[in-house]
């Protein structure tokens, strides 16, 4: 198998430009006094010519005192809403309107495999206002994971995959440890544009390795956020009751 290296720059740069318009930049603010915290990621998984609908990992940012903006490019920051969220989803969701040229992710239905090759879109630094591409490959494809929630292992093994992308993971010689909100909720994309799942962990002691949910229980999550088996229908009718 090819090593990252030798992956053709002319394709690298379609992919990055197919796949652009699904990750949306976060600007997070103190909701009281507007104040810049920090930035993070998400993943559209809806959009129309009015409204886009970003999800992200809860651990993203914090609810209670934070508002999220969206990034527009050319300066342009758009004020998010709370959309849907749901205590029993490890995803929350925002709603973004007046935002053009975002597209919903596609979630690939293909099992991950040990070697693939991959890239995610992140910010690694603050100067950088629009997300950087970082390519890396499949080190398990399935492995033990922690739930953010309770702390304790994930013993469904196939819900998690483990990568090795160098981007806003902890550098120990340094004791500069892990942003995990610049990059969880990422999604994690296979050579064709789709999304294998979303960055939900760092580990705690390797710059590279990231800790994945696979898009299977991506959709599950989903699922639970906005209580339907047919999350697109359900999205879709919380969006009518916003107009």
């Amino acid at each position: 198998m090819p090593a990252v290296t030798d992956i053709e720059r002319a394709k690298i740069g379609l992919l990055r430009a197919s796949v652009s318009p699904s990750v949306a930049t976060l600007f997070r603010y103190h909701k009281s006094t507007r104040k810049y915290v920090d930035f993070g990621i998400g993943c559209v998984v809806y959009a129309d010519s009015t409204k886009t609908v970003i999800v992200t990992n809860f651990l993203a940012y914090d609810e209670e005192k934070e508002a999220v903006g969206v990034y527009m490019g050319n300066g342009i920051c758009r004020m998010a809403t709370e959309f849907v969220t749901n205590g029993n989803s490890s995803l929350t969701s925002l709603l973004v309107k007046n935002a053009p040229n975002f597209k919903a992710v596609t979630f690939s239905e293909t099992p991950v495999e040990r070697g693939q090759l991959i890239f995610t879109l992140g910010r690694a630094w603050e100067e950088i206002k629009t997300p950087g591409l970082y390519t890396g490959s499949v080190i398990l494809p399935r492995c033990t994971s922690v739930n953010n929630r309770t702390k304790n292992h994930v013993s469904k093994y196939d819900n998690y995959f483990a990568v090795s992308c160098p981007v806003s993971g902890p550098i120990p010689v340094l004791g500069i440890p892990a942003n995990l909100e610049r990059i969880v909720g990422a999604p994690v994309f296979n050579m064709d544009g789709e999304a294998l799942g979303l960055i939900e962990r760092c580990s705690n002691s390797s710059y590279d390795i990231k800790f994945a949910r696979c898009s299977a229980s991506v959709v599950a999550e989903l699922q639970t956020l906005f209580r339907s088996t047919d999350w697109k229908g359900a999205l879709v009718r919380e969006l009518k009751r916003e107009t």
